[in-house]
């Protein structure tokens, strides 16, 4: 990665997602989940709230 280019996570120029039915139900279900815990308060998810839904979408998406 060159320096200062983003992460693929971040727009970079990886594979495109499959963002099938279920695909976006497990993203809707960790955020939820993010946010019944309050880890987004005011509207914005905190970090750990954000680190929390990456590792949760990628458990449950199989994307470990």
């Amino acid at each position: 990665m060159a320096l200062g280019a983003p992460p693929l996570a971040f727009g970079g120029m990886g594979d495109k997602a499959d963002w099938g039915d279920d695909f976006v139900r497990h993203l809707f279900d960790v955020c939820k989940e993010e946010i019944e815990a309050g880890n987004i308060p005011m509207g914005i998810f905190t970090t750990t709230g954000w680190k929390n839904v990456a590792f949760k979408f990628a458990e449950k998406s199989g994307d470990k």
